[in-house]
């Protein structure tokens, strides 16, 4: 085999044409953590989701919101490319009529949608009773970690690093940490992010990472920057595990700990594991088109022009 075709077994490439919105690809590498930055960053992964798991309903329902067919036939499409399989999801809405999707072909993948606000969780573990597609793999995840379902599939998690784990008692949710447990309240959103990701992963429940993409909404919101350095380093591991890792933000200091992998595991005291891959990066602008960019690159043009219309606005103090 070449070796430009065994890259091409090692990548997943999702081409979008969404008018207005998404006009591109983005091509993931898998066991590495895949980076997308740009205001339209979770319609990209809400219709990777979409497409990889069928969830047609919640597909029309953007499809709806977004196509505009007043004077003609709109139509958008994603695709997904794998092992030289390709399945695309269509979507198409005439004038007076809701949009109708439908998908063509298959991929042996899943996926599993870890969303920015976790927490609803604390009341939804039994029954599961939160209505958003995106959710359902994630909560049969969780559900799997407290049920103690056997799997094949475990990635270890230094407790050094991460303490934090996930249990349940009386129905209630309970992050343990050191043998002791606490009722999950609001105060402890960054403990209870992190305890799911390190619950899940050891537990075994992400499934096969082959055949997995875990697409991440902005997980670090709300984290202080040491949390965010334990999440990174959980981000690692399952990189490392061969998962193929979504992390959709518009944290700079987030991005800068994910481009300094070695910084990240030496500074959390870690020494036995290195990486050697940097994260790929690819950046959504405000009309839509999807470029990648080199991490490394001083030039990355994230939405950080808002900022600089911030600094191009901002009067010019002379200090008397």
């Amino acid at each position: 085999m070449s070796e430009t075709q065994t890259k091409s077994l090692d990548e997943i490439k999702f081409v979008f044409s969404v008018p207005r919105f998404l006009d591109g690809e983005i091509t993931l590498e898998k066991g590495n953590v895949n980076i997308i930055m740009g205001r339209k960053k979770t319609l990209a992964l809400t219709l990777m989701y979409n497409l990889i798991n069928d969830e047609l309903g919640s597909a029309e329902y953007y499809a709806n919101d977004i196509l505009d067919s007043r004077d003609f036939k709109a139509e958008m499409t994603v695709s997904v490319s794998s092992h030289g399989v390709t399945k695309t999801l269509v979507c198409n809405k005439l004038e007076t009529e809701n949009a109708v999707c439908n998908t063509v072909n298959d991929v042996d993948l899943n996926a599993i949608y870890f969303p920015t606000n976790v927490i609803a969780l604390s009341k939804i573990i039994l029954p599961i009773v939160f209505a958003e597609a995106r959710w359902e793999k994630f909560l049969d995840a969780v559900h799997d970690a407290l049920d103690n379902v056997n799997t094949e599939y475990p990635v270890p998690v230094d407790k050094n690093v991460v303490p934090e784990r996930l249990t349940i008692e009386d129905d209630v949710i309970h992050i343990e940490r050191s043998g002791i447990k606490r009722r999950y309240s609001i105060e402890s959103d960054s403990a209870l992010k992190l305890s799911i990701l390190a619950t899940l992963m050891e537990k075994g429940v992400l499934r096969d990472p082959e055949q997995t993409i875990l697409l991440f909404d902005e997980y670090e919101a709300g984290m202080h920057p040491r949390d965010m350095l334990k999440y990174a380093y959980l981000l690692m591991l399952l990189a490392r595990a061969m998962y193929t890792v979504v992390v959709a933000t518009d944290s700079v200091d987030f991005v800068t700990m994910l481009t300094r992998p070695n910084g990240v595991l030496r500074t959390l005291g870690i020494s036995d594991i290195k990486i050697t891959r940097l994260p790929t990066l690819h950046v959504i602008f405000e009309d839509g088109r999807i470029e990648e960019y080199s991490v490394v690159s001083s030039a990355v043009p994230t939405y950080t022009s808002v900022y600089l219309d911030v600094i191009k606005k901002e009067d010019v103090f002379v200090e008397k």
